[in-house]
């Protein structure tokens, strides 16, 4: 959706008191937005990087807000959103046991472990450790559409 498109969804769930649901990727709800008039969040599409649903979260978690806030997730189990929280959960334990008690030094990791933070782990036959990254699409990664900041083949 354009950027005027979203202001006016914006502000049609912040002033219509009939309008009581905004739905919002977690994505395109992480930017720049200020959602202090919601008070529930309900996770649907669930992201690798746990710290990414909490900014969305925090998009109505902010100063001004003044109900109780809410986050839920859901989740199908044995589908691809459970395998994501399962990484999630597997990535926020390993960030927890290299970190000290104070939060804030970090231990030192060996290079399997770093590694492991950013995919499955596997080992050439002289036992070097690789990370294998499965992408069908020969162009690489993001493929931005029209309402997005542009196709990528413009760039």
């Amino acid at each position: 959706m354009s950027l005027g498109a979203r202001d006016k969804a914006i502000s049609t769930f912040a002033e219509n008191p009939d309008c009581k649901i905004m739905l919002a990727s977690l994505r395109c709800g992480g930017l720049g937005l200020n959602l202090t008039m919601a008070s529930k969040v309900i996770m649907i599409d669930p992201w690798w990087n746990s710290a990414s649903e909490q900014q969305a979260f925090c998009r109505v978690f902010r100063i001004g807000q003044r109900e109780e806030t809410f986050m839920s997730r859901l989740c199908v189990k044995n589908t691809v959103d459970q395998t994501l929280i399962n990484m999630q959960d597997r990535k926020d334990k390993e960030i927890a046991a290299i970190m000290e008690d104070d939060g804030k030094t970090m231990k030192k990791m060996d290079t399997r472990t770093l590694m492991r933070l950013f995919g499955n782990l596997e080992e050439d036959p002289d036992g070097r450790p690789f990370i294998m990254v499965d992408n069908p699409d020969p162009r690489g990664g993001f493929r931005a559409d029209r309402d997005d900041e542009g196709y990528a083949d413009d760039l």
